[in-house]
């Protein structure tokens, strides 16, 4: 029976939400037995194999780390273990791209390889991946590098903390239910974040308050650290999401993380601490550098910091003193989408958010985000996802039951 450490699946967890990327834990046989999130779709039949030989290669070489492209360009990072069984077991972080992989190169692809799967199943396996700038790649795996345990098979085999892995799982499920309250302050963080709302710091000290995981193995310290390590990662991806600097903010990101190595004392990790994220936050709202007109900077602006309110073109146009249709013509130039279907699209997004980590109900979710009824939150939902709100959750609410 595999057997894997506890804590280690609540760190491939929480690397899964912050990276944005898939991870997987497959046993000896390269059969999966744990993946985050759930909802990631399984890769066609004639894919499933691509990656079998660079599997072999990292159970050569166990508690390394092995950056791998497939024949398709699918990019994954390879960790292998060894369990109290003496078995191997491989942790898959990706699979990601490193270029879009839209419908013309997937035509490519299928003639090059001679694919039989239908070009629309690839289109929508292949859309679901995460995509990493070529530059961005070296930075994930120092993250990597850092939070994967690098111990010995002996060290391994003397963990007193090491579970079957039925168990572990079990007991990670359980854990779930009360962390659930940790992903909703989580989620307000971000929230507050990016909104810019003045009251960041606030939130993030009653999330942190009740993120009590231990991420170290019992290292306080360590446990410190890879925890920062986590909140640099998910501030630059936030940042650069919302139209933040990307060049700066990947600056700050290598910058904080080779830093707090060096720090040694709990003291000095705090202010490190507050350091960061004043840090980004002010990279993101004080930013010299916008991606779009003031005009339209200052519009985007306001529609991140009122997202729960009722908001109109006559609002905003209003709001940030310019004429409704002037505005409609320039933001409908600069972002490529009138401002309806952009605010619907950013409340869509964090609909789905809260559907997935959150037991709010569709008429609590459809009030938060600024929708004057439930039936009209849910018509809008189904014509951008294609299903309703409630088969959403269905089929990608995060488990909380073992």
């Amino acid at each position: 029976m595999t057997v894997v450490n506890h804590e280690l699946l609540q760190l491939l967890k929480d690397c899964s939400i912050a990276l944005n990327t898939p991870v997987f834990l497959l046993n000896h046989q390269k059969r999966t037995l744990y993946q985050f999130p759930e909802s990631f779709k399984a890769p066609p039949e004639e894919l499933k194999s691509t990656l079998d030989q660079d599997v072999d290669q990292s159970n050569r070489l166990p508690y390394s780390l092995h950056f791998s492209i497939d024949v398709v360009g699918q990019c994954f990072f390879l960790y292998s273990i060894r369990t109290t069984s003496g078995e191997s077991a491989t942790i898959a972080i990706g699979p990601f791209l490193q270029q879009d992989m839209g419908r013309k190169h997937i035509r490519k692809v299928k003639e090059k390889h001679d694919l039989s799967t239908d070009e629309q199943e690839l289109f929508l396996y292949f859309e679901q991946q995460p995509l990493w700038m070529p530059y961005q790649v070296p930075v994930l795996e120092r993250v990597l590098a850092r939070l994967l345990p690098m111990q010995s098979e002996g060290e391994m085999k003397q963990e007193q903390s090491n579970l079957a892995y039925s168990t572990a799982y079990s007991d990670f499920s359980n854990q779930y239910v009360s962390s659930t309250l940790v992903e909703q302050w989580r989620f307000r963080f971000f929230n507050s974040f990016k909104n810019g709302d003045g009251r960041t710091m606030e939130v993030y000290e009653e999330y942190k308050a009740h993120d009590t995981a231990d991420l170290g193995n019992g290292d306080a310290l360590r446990s410190e650290k890879n925890r920062l390590i986590r909140l640099v990662t998910e501030l630059t991806h936030l940042s650069t999401e919302v139209g933040g600097p990307q060049g700066e903010m990947i600056l700050l990101n290598e910058f904080y993380i080779n830093f707090l190595e060096t720090i040694t004392s709990p003291d000095e990790l705090a202010e490190l601490e507050q350091n960061i994220i004043f840090s980004f936050y002010q990279r993101l709202h004080q930013s010299d550098k916008p991606r779009y007109s003031p005009i339209i900077e200052r519009a985007r602006r306001y529609i991140f910091q009122h997202l729960s309110d009722e908001l109109s073109l006559k609002d905003i146009a209003k709001e940030i003193n310019v004429h409704k249709g002037y505005l409609s013509s320039v933001f409908k130039k600069e972002v490529g989408e009138p401002v309806s279907q952009y605010i619907n699209r950013l409340r869509i997004k964090e609909a789905k958010e809260l559907l997935s980590i959150t037991d709010y109900s569709l008429l609590d979710i459809s009030s938060m985000l600024g929708y004057n009824s439930q039936s009209y939150f849910t018509r809008v939902f189904k014509q951008m996802e294609g299903i309703g709100p409630k088969e959403f959750r269905v089929r990608y609410k995060m488990n909380t039951k073992g």
